[in-house]
């Protein structure tokens, strides 16, 4: 099977923690197969929202007609150096995996059925605060 990188999209997410002052900043990766279907990742985040398109650009550039069946060449560009953004890329490649052959969530179909398995804009606020949803 033969899984292709096609697009992505990048969205910044803010989460209160209790026990902390500042809410936590994390980025949220969906990436999206020729094929339709999709994967999702997180990874903290420093990024500021201004950053994000030109962040999106370089990377899809870099990953864009890719298998995601091939992690560790995909782990292994020097435009994931940075280890968060490898984190993300890897935990949506993953996902992405598992939907293409029906089995996300690791195989655990009770599980992944009863988890919910994405995020939109439009669901996060903060996203939409950011213009996202």
């Amino acid at each position: 099977m033969h899984v292709v990188v096609s697009d992505l999209e990048l969205y910044l997410v803010e989460l209160e923690c209790s026990g902390l002052e500042q809410p936590v900043r994390s980025m949220l990766m969906r990436l999206a197969a020729d094929s339709g279907e999709e994967g999702w990742g997180e990874s903290p985040s420093g990024w500021r929202p201004a950053e994000m398109d030109a962040r999106r650009d370089a990377l899809l550039a870099a990953i864009a007609g890719r298998s995601v069946f091939d992690v560790e060449e995909l782990l292994g560009l020097e435009a994931l150096a940075s280890a968060p953004l490898r984190c993300a890329v890897e935990m949506a490649s993953w996902d992405l995996m598992g939907r293409a052959i029906s089995q996300p969530g690791a195989g655990d179909r009770q599980c992944a059925t009863a988890a919910p398995r994405t995020a939109t804009p439009a669901s996060i606020p903060y996203a939409q605060a950011m213009g996202h949803g």
